[in-house]
């Protein structure tokens, strides 16, 4: 992800997003496992999702086919 905020490897966030082609948006806790400053104001990180139900998991599995 992309983001102006630069949250700390470890730190834990809510995400909600929506799905192409769905009504229901999908919301789920992720851990923070990297982050890079890319400058001010700025910079980029990679989550993991915790404790997904199928349906997440399912409409999660459709953005990345």
């Amino acid at each position: 992800m992309r983001a102006p905020y630069l949250p700390d490897v470890g730190d834990e966030l809510m995400c909600r997003f929506t799905v192409p082609n769905s009504d229901h948006p999908v919301e789920t806790k992720t851990e923070v496992v990297w982050a890079q400053d890319m400058g001010a104001r700025t910079g980029e990180f990679g989550l993991r999702f915790l404790g997904l139900d199928a349906k997440a998991q399912s409409a999660i599995e459709q953005i990345i086919a």
